[in-house]
C-alpha cells in the first residue's frame, strides 16, 4: 500500500513539462491492469481519490481500478463488489463538478455510475431523485462513448427507468414524468443510429458511420422504440396493459424509434446475425401486456444474451445499493 502512495505522490510532484507525469500514470495502469486479483485494487482507489491533486489522473486511475475488479476472480454476486467499489470512491466534493466533467470526458462510466449510487441513499424524497435522474440524462447527452465502454451506459440507463418509475410510484405529477422521458429519448436515439443524422451530410444519409457496435445499437434501438410506444398520444403513459398501444406515425426517417423501422433491421446485412435478437425483441414490443414498467425486463433479456463478458453487468438488474 506505502509503494502504491508513493507512486501517487510522485505522480503529484512530477514537472507537468517533463515526460515522468505519462510514464509514471501509464507504468500503474498497465500494473492495474495486470492485477486484478490484488488486493491493492481497492486501496488504489481510495488512495487515488485522496492523494492525486489531478482530477483527470484521478478519475482515469480510479474507472481503471473499478475495471480491472469487475475482470478479478473474486466473489461479486449478491451486490457486493458494488458494495466494496462504493466504500472505497471518495469523491472529491471541493471538485465534483470538474469530477464528473472529467469522467465524462474520459470515457470514465463506472466512476460516474458509482457516484449516482453513493448519491441514492443521501436523497431526502422525489425532488433529490429527480435531481439525479436529469443528472444522468444530461451525462447521456454528453458521453461519447467507443465500442469498448459502451455497455457502461447501461448502467445508469437501467438506474434512470427506475428512477422514472419510482417518480410514478410516488405521486409525481405524469406530466412531468413524460417530459423527463421525452427529453431523454433523443440522446438514446442519437447513439443507437447507424449514420449521424445531424447536420447537412446526416441530412442527405451521409453522416458519419457509427462507431459503436450493432448490439449496443440493437438494444438501444428496441429500449427507445418499447419507450416511444409506451407515451401515448394524449401525453399520458401507459401503464396498465388494458389500455391501448400508441398508432404508429412516422416520417420516414430510419433513424425514428418506430416499430416499423425495428422490424426492417431483419433484412439489414449489418444485422444479419442478430436477427434472432430483433425478433424476439419485436415479440416483446407488440405483446400489449408490457407496458412502460416492463422496460427493465426487454433491457435485462437482450443485455444477457449480448453482453455475457461484461462482467459490471451481471448485477445490474438486482436492487445493489
Amino acid at each position: 500500500m506505502n509503494l502504491i502512495t508513493e507512486v501517487l505522490n510522485l505522480l503529484n510532484n512530477c514537472n507537468s513539462n517533463s515526460k515522468w507525469p505519462d510514464t509514471l500514470s501509464k507504468m500503474l495502469l498497465e500494473w492495474i491492469e495486470s492485477s486484478p486479483n490484488s488486493v491493492l485494487i481497492l486501496p488504489t482507489i481510495s488512495s487515488a481519490c485522496r492523494s492525486l491533486a489531478s482530477i483527470t489522473n484521478m478519475v482515469i486511475i480510479v474507472e481503471k481500478a473499478m475495471d480491472s475488479y469487475f475482470n478479478s476472480d473474486f466473489d461479486l454476486s449478491d451486490g457486493r463488489g458494488w458494495t466494496y467499489l462504493l466504500g472505497a470512491l471518495k469523491v472529491p466534493e471541493m471538485s465534483l463538478t470538474d469530477f464528473l466533467d472529467e469522467a465524462i470526458q474520459h470515457g470514465c462510466y463506472i466512476v460516474l455510475f458509482s457516484y449516482a449510487l453513493q448519491q441514492l441513499p443521501l436523497s431526502q424524497g422525489l425532488e433529490d431523485e429527480m435531481k439525479l435522474l436529469q443528472d444522468m440524462i444530461q451525462w447521456t447527452f454528453k458521453v461519447k462513448p467507443m465500442q469498448q465502454n459502451e455497455a457502461k451506459l447501461f448502467l445508469w440507463w437501467h438506474r434512470t427507468i427506475l428512477l422514472l418509475l419510482r417518480q410514478l410510484d410516488f405521486g409525481t405529477d405524469q406530466a412531468i414524468v413524460c417530459r423527463t422521458l421525452q427529453n431523454w429519448l433523443p440522446a438514446m436515439i442519437t447513439l443507437g443510429e447507424d449514420k449521424a443524422s445531424s447536420g447537412f451530410l446526416g441530412a442527405i444519409g451521409l453522416g458519419k458511420k457509427s462507431q459503436l457496435s450493432i448490439k449496443f445499437r440493437l438494444i438501444t434501438k428496441a429500449l427507445c422504440t418499447f419507450m416511444s410506444i409506451q407515451i401515448l398520444p394524449s401525453g399520458v403513459i401507459r401503464l396498465d396493459p388494458n389500455a391501448p398501444i400508441k398508432p404508429e406515425t412516422s416520417s420516414g426517417k430510419s433513424h425514428e424509434p418506430t416499430l416499423t423501422n425495428l422490424e426492417s433491421l431483419k433484412t439489414n446485412k449489418q444485422y444479419i446475425s442478430l436477427k434472432e435478437h430483433i425478433e424476439a425483441a419485436i415479440n416483446f414490443l407488440t405483446d400489449s401486456r408490457n407496458t412502460l414498467r416492463d422496460t427493465n425486463i426487454l433491457f435485462t433479456q437482450m443485455t444477457k444474451h449480448l453482453y455475457t463478458d461484461a462482467r459490471y453487468l451481471e448485477t445490474l438488474f438486482k436492487e445493489v445499493v
